[in-house]
């Protein structure tokens, strides 16, 4: 990374076919006892497959800007309305967002993600 003041790498594994591609977003949804909560966009820059067991897995490391708030999903149903007339999205496993106002609103909650560090 070229600015590590502003990026940090973190990783995590996922089991069955991986559908995202080296350079896409992904945005986390991490379940805290009752509460949700939002993590800003990172972007993916390494796909590693390993074999558990009998599965294939991969660990996907992705690079997010450091100092960016997390958001409710109260936060987030509101900051998507507008555009889309639905909620944020409730997941429980991975899945691809096709409706391009949903993914430019959800993009423009955290304007400075998109602002990559990744060399290419």
């Amino acid at each position: 990374m070229k600015d590590k003041e502003a990026f940090r790498l973190e990783d995590f594994a996922f089991s069955g076919n991986w559908p995202a591609q080296i350079g896409d977003y992904v945005v986390q949804t991490v379940r805290d006892g009752r509460h949700v909560h939002v993590d800003a966009p990172a972007q993916i820059t390494v796909i590693e497959p390993f074999v558990d067991g009998r599965k294939h897995s991969v660990v996907v490391v992705v690079e997010m800007r450091k100092r960016v708030r997390t958001r409710s999903l109260g936060q987030m149903d509101a900051a998507v309305r507008p555009d889309t007339s639905k909620r944020f999205p409730r997941v429980h496993s991975i899945r691809r967002v096709r409706n391009d106002a949903l993914r430019k609103a959800i993009m423009r909650e955290w304007p400075k993600v998109a602002e990559t560090n990744v060399a290419r």
